[in-house]
């Protein structure tokens, strides 16, 4: 019961966690919440599998040679895994992915997509691994709790990232719409994890080897969907660059105040200032806390040549400005690239050093040394 009770925990709690971490700004997409209802929804995913998607598709892979009486138990094996059980299972992953994604909107970026694909597969797993368990004992839950689990996530991902590039930038080949291309990733997908299945009956060991190369192959592509976050920061020389990511971002959630904020920022480099202003505007209508968007503010202003008008804004947030001026001094020297405007900042932002007002009479009196008296 230990046993089963931990893997359990760690299965849902741990791979949960894990998912989480990978991605640093899921607070300002407000992803924890919906993490949970994919996990939710894809644990209840296999029922959609066997009513639905597997009797639809389990006649055509007769057609293909799936079962057949000819057939050796390796091949049979084989073909089930690569023609049947690996596509519906992501198929079945994937439409879930997609149906909740749509109705609550929670894809910002590309990397959304594959790792709220892989936390349906987290679902998933954990419901085809409770069932294993009953009938193979907790110490098999405990082994599938890794192995099975992180392989279920890796393949999901990769449908997911296909997705990902697909739909936001919206990528069509011969008038094909992105989603509908973006189908084809479970291709390679269902194909990985038919094969992986087919490696368990033929050699165990050499099923975690597959399982790890699968592993490094979903890193590699995590990297570069990370490489394309509009949420990562990106230096001046790559302004236009931050633009263009944010812009697509902004398309789907155009009241991001944050990714607003950055796309006022890279605009600085370009001395694009009235551009920017805009963008402040709308951040700070959305989020009229944010005191460091007010700056920025202030800072266009000054570059957009209404200095007046920026000095005062910056008079009226020098608490803030003490308080972040390591910060900003930061940004000045990396995104203003008008020379005087950044000596004129720069000088701005450097706290003022405060000298003590006490007033002395004299010097310091000397304290006498008592003298010990002669023993």
């Amino acid at each position: 019961m230990l046993v089963y009770g931990s893997s359990l925990l760690l299965s849902i709690f741990g791979w949960q966690r894990f998912l989480l971490s990978i991605d640093k700004h899921y607070t300002l997409k407000k992803s924890k919440r919906n993490t949970w209802i994919f996990f939710a929804a894809g644990f209840l995913s296999p029922l959609i599998l066997i009513f639905i998607v597997y009797p639809i598709f389990e006649p055509f892979a007769g057609i293909l040679g799936v079962n057949q009486p000819n057939n050796t138990p390796k091949l049979n094996q084989f073909a089930k895994g690569i023609l049947l059980t690996g596509p519906t299972e992501e198929l079945t992953k994937f439409l879930v992915f997609f149906l909740i994604s749509k109705i609550l909107k929670t894809f910002h970026e590309p990397k959304d997509a594959m790792i709220q694909c892989a936390t349906v597969a987290l679902g998933f797993a954990v419901n085809e691994n409770i069932y294993y368990a009953n009938d193979y004992g907790a110490y098999n839950m405990a082994l599938r709790s890794i192995f099975c689990i992180s392989a279920h996530m890796v393949f999901s991902g990769i449908v997911g990232y296909f997705y990902g590039l697909l739909s936001f930038y919206r990528l069509s080949h011969n008038g094909i719409h992105p989603e509908r291309l973006a189908l084809l990733g479970i291709l390679p997908a269902g194909f990985l994890h038919g094969f992986s299945i087919y490696m368990i009956f033929f050699n165990e060991y050499l099923s975690y080897i597959f399982d790890a190369l699968s592993i490094v192959l979903a890193y590699r592509l995590y990297i570069h969907l990370q490489h394309l976050s509009p949420y990562r920061r990106y230096r001046a020389r790559e302004a236009e660059k931050g633009i263009g990511e944010i812009h697509h971002s902004l398309s789907l959630h155009p009241k991001n105040s944050f990714l607003l904020k950055r796309m006022s920022l890279y605009h600085l480099p370009l001395r694009k200032y009235s551009e920017a202003l805009g963008y402040l505007d709308k951040s700070i209508q959305i989020n009229p806390k944010d005191k460091i968007a007010r700056i920025y503010k202030a800072i266009a202003h000054i570059g957009n040549g209404e200095k007046e008008k920026g000095e005062s804004q910056l008079l009226t947030h020098r608490d803030t400005i003490e308080k972040h001026h390591i910060t900003l001094k930061k940004d000045i020297k990396e995104y203003i690239t008008d020379p005087a405007l950044k000596i004129d900042l720069m000088a701005k932002f450097t706290p003022e050093v405060k000298v003590s007002n006490e007033k002395s009479d004299g010097p310091a009196p000397i304290r006498k040394l008592k003298k010990k008296p002669n023993d």
